[in-house]
């Protein structure tokens, strides 16, 4: 009787654990939308069509930062911004005042959103990040928070910048003439901050949860630029926002709603959004 009792005891055991997996099992798939990830950097990872990934919180010994989406697109350190880290939140801290970081003209940046090697319907681009504007600028200043081309001399290509309370999302077909669409943003708080181009059908800015879209006079390719890529400022130097950027990333296609939603939902509440 000695040896039955304690077979079922162990028996019981099993069963009682099993239970208990099952309970946690549950409580994962019936949660999985609002649980926090592994890490702040996870659901980027997982972003479609990626050429960069900068979470602001790898950086070498002269303060490059390196870029996690596997390319090695690191982009260089100009002037004195600062990394830090707020909770599990790293970024870089740009002063306004000759800080930006930037990247020569790369291949991997001239995307026309007509790429043979994307689907259709996947064709575009998608940028974007977490922000934390310090100044609103003035009028006309036009800040870039990231940037393929500049503003003067025809080479426009892709942007995002702030100017007097929004945040714009430019494209251009020729590198002078452009299309945009933008959304209400205020300084002294994180803004997850998206442009998204599909050929000849939409430009789009996310701000949290909020989109505005334009339809209409949408090019139907992207000037391919000879200037390079940057974070803060244009990557001639000029245009530099005061703000905080973390976790910034380029997709060489055109995400959904779900792709671009997903790590805003996952990563909010690390930024107190």
């Amino acid at each position: 009787m000695g040896n039955w009792e304690a077979t079922a005891r162990i028996l019981e055991n099993l069963r009682r654990s099993v239970e208990d997996v099952r309970r946690r099992v549950g409580y994962l798939e019936t949660n999985a939308e609002t649980l926090p990830p592994p890490s702040v950097a996870a659901p980027f990872l997982a972003l479609p069509g990626l050429r960069g990934l900068w979470t602001m919180g790898a950086f070498d010994g002269d303060g490059n930062a390196h870029d996690l989406s596997g390319h090695g697109h690191v982009l260089t350190y100009n002037g004195n911004p600062t990394y830090g880290y707020a909770g599990f939140v790293p970024y870089i801290d740009f002063d306004g005042v000759g800080d930006y970081l930037n990247r020569a003209d790369d291949a991997d940046f001239d995307i026309a959103g007509t790429e043979s090697y994307v689907a259709p319907g996947a064709q575009g681009v998608t940028l974007g990040g977490w922000f934390y504007i310090h100044t609103m600028p003035g009028a006309g200043q036009y800040l870039r928070l990231m940037s393929k081309g500049a503003s003067t001399g025809n080479v426009r290509s892709y942007a995002l910048y702030v100017d007097v309370g929004r945040v714009v999302f430019l494209v251009s077909q020729d590198g002078a003439s452009f299309s945009l669409a933008q959304i209400a943003i205020t300084a002294g708080a994180w803004y997850w901050v998206v442009g998204r181009y599909i050929p000849g059908t939409e430009i789009a800015v996310f701000c949290n949860s909020q989109v505005n879209r334009r339809v209409t006079s949408i090019p139907a390719a992207l000037y391919n630029s000879a200037v390079g890529f940057s974070i803060g400022g244009q990557a001639d130097g000029t245009n530099l926002i005061q703000a905080r950027a973390s976790m910034c990333w380029l997709s060489a296609m055109a995400l959904g709603n779900e792709q671009i939603g997903r790590p805003f939902t996952l990563t909010r509440g690390f930024y107190g959004v």
